[in-house]
């Protein structure tokens, strides 16, 4: 068998309906069922056992395949004496040498293929041509005045049926019940403002320039609303037209409409101005000139990019040296909102020269700096920041070798800013030694110098940002730094606390800027490895296993990145040998991290178990199981359900432990918002334990980590809030 692809290489357009395992496909075939009445399209029925197959210990499950607790399934195939014979080049498939029948059995995982997509539908392994998709939701309701589609948030899946609306106005055409009588203009609609004088039914009540009707507001140049002085002002676009370009605005844009300001700067020596532009929303630019409407006297343009303070978009632009005089400001929208527009005087000044490598300004470290990059130019490459990316550069003259560290904030608290800690000649991406971004960006590397370092400064929302430089003796890596020979072993089933203040951005599996450490995982037999990594709310963390010396192109075995925690990354089927976990962290907050591995095992399926009496066994050593809830009953309540209700179809699987144990039970990779419950018996359906209940409404799905007593518990595999379909199983029980 190939290695396993890497979990971020799998995708769903590589894949198709599976071609054998007769009752595992007659299952799956269910999967992509919800029982939420929003879902009715996904349509549900069938069978929910496999052709032939039984619950329990001995019955069977598919093509020549046992199903129970230690069983194996899949097709047997050509002889063997170990599981390295068995290879068959599907990369989804579980392959090993079945040592009674001397015989390799090649047992399809759709695990493998799974996506942290809903919508695409429960992805299959097909055991001859790989991984293929499953029936992507459809939501269409067959109305053509409904744009319709599938979408996933934090509450699930559900269908989003959006009314047609072809000019963008935010009324549906008249036709389709909504108020838009002319969907073909913009500026046509039930909520806009009926305009005098242009024989048009604007608001579309039936009336031409009824009584109430307006002339839209400085909506010319002959028409400026003059800004006497700094302060906040407020513009309203409703009923403007467009009447002037500017280099920045997409003036293409059918309901782009202008209105003009005149900013005033007062008698006295030149002053810089800065301006800020807030709206509500749309798409939208500001821009300052000499003369109104004649474009080749424009001093300053600026788009407007997302406000992540307070919603909405934000423009900024600055004018480093004006005359005493009035000015023209145009400020663009798409749509008929208000802007709010305020502006502030300094003293002159020349713009700021800094803007490539070639002309980088000295910086001292120790010394606090403010850099002006409202209004510069994007020319320097940062693999963690936003493209074309407005920068200035700075250079520190090192007298000899130090570590550096930098940090940097927006100066108005509005976005983020973005450090490229670069070599020389700076200007290339080969020359990144280190990038970060953040609310508070950092970055670190040991051992510059002596010699010149650079540092690229940028933000992401345009705002000016503060900036530190700090310079300390030079240290030497620790061992958890490198891939290669001597980091720190990990103990599977041990919690290990991570500590990544002073540690460094060395590797860039799934993402960049983040700092990261490394641990030796060593495996002496072929098995599943689960590695978990929790992380404080707000820290993104990415989970990484690879073979050293960790090439980002061919080393990477499996890579997990997401919020909340835990991250979660499972890799079935892991040869013997030495490997290496990578955790990388957007910020150098306190993180727990554990790997558990388990002999490897194929994939059981789980038919029927419907209720107590065909509860469905774990083996006690765990292992990973597949079913689907989409035609079974509804037996059991839960705690953490919508309500309490009994009212999702549930399976039961049943788990006797011999002694006490922490077990993992992840849920990862399950079509439907899932529910998870465990119970502790020896009476089925047992008593439910204290936070042993979970939803997955995430892409994650229900995850559990519970230390147990010894006895028998039965897992209670449900939907949240009536959700139903095609569910995985991980189970890996370790010493406490």
């Amino acid at each position: 068998m190939r290695p396993p692809l890497p979990l971020r290489y799998i995708s769903p357009v590589h894949f198709r309906p599976a071609l054998r395992s007769v009752a595992l496909g007659l299952l799956l075939a269910l999967q992509a069922c919800s029982r939420a009445s929003d879902l009715a399209p996904l349509g549900a029925g069938g069978s929910s056992g496999g052709a032939g197959g039984q619950a329990g210990g001995g019955g069977q499950a598919g093509e020549g395949g046992q199903a129970g607790s230690g069983g194996e399934s899949g097709a047997t195939g050509k002889p063997c004496v170990a599981d390295e014979d068995c290879g068959d080049d599907v990369e989804c498939t579980q392959d090993r040498c079945d040592p009674v029948e001397g015989r390799c059995r090649n047992t399809p995982d759709d695990l493998r293929c799974a996506d942290t997509g809903a919508c695409n539908g429960a992805e299959r392994c097909d055991p001859l041509l790989g991984c293929r998709p499953g029936d992507p939701v459809t939501c269409s309701d067959g109305d053509a005045c409904t744009i319709d589609k599938c979408a996933e948030d934090s509450q699930g899946i559900r269908c989003e049926r959006t009314p047609r609306d072809a000019d963008g106005d935010g009324d549906p055409d008249l036709n389709c019940k909504g108020g838009d009588c002319d969907d073909s203009n913009p500026q046509v609609s039930s909520k806009a403002a009926e305009i005098c004088g242009n024989l048009i039914d604007d608001n579309c009540n039936g009336v031409v320039d009824e009584e109430g009707c307006i002339q839209p507001a400085n909506d010319g140049c002959g028409d400026p609303k003059i800004l006497e002085q700094p302060g906040l002002y407020t513009l309203s676009l409703a009923g403007a037209k467009l009447d002037t370009s500017a280099t920045c605005a997409p003036t293409t844009l059918p309901s782009l409409r202008d209105v003009v300001a005149g900013l005033t700067v007062p008698p006295g020596p030149p002053r810089r101005v800065d301006v800020r532009v807030t709206w509500p929303s749309g798409v939208n630019a500001v821009s300052l000139g000499k003369q109104c409407g004649v474009a080749e006297d424009e001093l300053a343009c600026a788009s407007s990019l997302p406000n992540p303070a307070i919603g909405g978009q934000i423009a900024r632009l600055r004018a480093h040296s004006l005359d005493p005089g009035v000015y023209p400001l145009l400020v663009y929208g798409s749509l008929d909102t208000t802007a709010t527009v305020s502006y502030e005087l300094g003293d002159a000044s020349a713009p700021p020269p800094n803007e490539t490598c070639a002309t980088a300004l000295p910086l001292l470290p120790g010394e606090p700096t403010l850099v002006p990059l409202v209004g510069v130019e994007a020319n320097v490459p940062m693999s963690c920041g936003p493209l074309q990316a407005r920068d200035l550069v700075y250079v520190i003259n090192l007298d000899q070798s130090y570590d550096v560290r930098a940090f940097a904030s927006p100066a108005d608290g509005i976005g983020s800013a973005v450090l490229s800690l670069r070599q020389a000649p700076c200007a290339e991406e080969k020359d990144e030694l280190a990038c970060g971004s953040g609310g508070t960006a950092a970055v670190f590397r040991r051992k510059l110098g002596p010699g010149p370092v650079y540092l690229a400064v940028s933000s992401t929302s345009g705002s000016d940002v503060n900036l530190l430089v700090t310079t300390e003796p030079p240290t030497d890596p620790p061992a958890d730094e490198s891939c290669g020979s001597g980091p720190p072993v990990l103990t599977p089933g041990v919690d290990r606390l991570l500590d990544l203040t002073n540690s460094t951005d060395d590797h860039t599996f799934c993402t960049v800027g983040q700092r990261d450490v490394v641990h030796a995982l060593p495996i002496q037999q072929t098995s599943d490895v689960l590695l978990l990594l929790r992380t404080s709310q707000t820290t993104i963390g990415t989970v990484s296993l690879a073979r050293p010396p960790c090439d980002p192109l061919t080393d990477v075995l499996a890579c997990r990145t997401a919020l909340p925690s835990p991250i979660r990354a499972r890799v079935p089927a892991v040869a013997p040998g030495a490997y290496r976990v990578v955790t990388e962290l957007s910020a150098a907050t306190p993180a727990e991290l554990t790997a558990f591995t388990r002999k490897s095992v194929p994939p059981l399926l789980v038919p029927f178990a419907d209720g107590c009496a065909d509860a469905f066994p774990i083996p006690p050593e765990g292992g990973t199981f597949q079913g689907n809830t989409a035609n079974t009953n509804s037996d059991f309540s839960a705690g953490c359900d919508q309500g309490g209700a009994v009212n999702a179809p549930d399976q039961l699987l049943k788990l006797e432990l011999p002694s006490k144990k922490r077990v993992i039970l992840d849920m990862n990779g399950s079509a439907y918002p899932t529910l998870l419950n465990v119970r502790q018996g020896p009476e089925c359906p047992g008593k439910e334990l204290n936070l042993s209940c979970t939803i997955g409404t995430l892409p994650q799905r229900s995850f559990l980590d519970l230390t147990l007593e010894q006895g028998t518990y039965f897992v209670q595999i449900d939907g949240f809030n009536g959700a139903s379909g095609a569910w995985f199983l991980d189970v890996f029980v370790a010493d406490p």
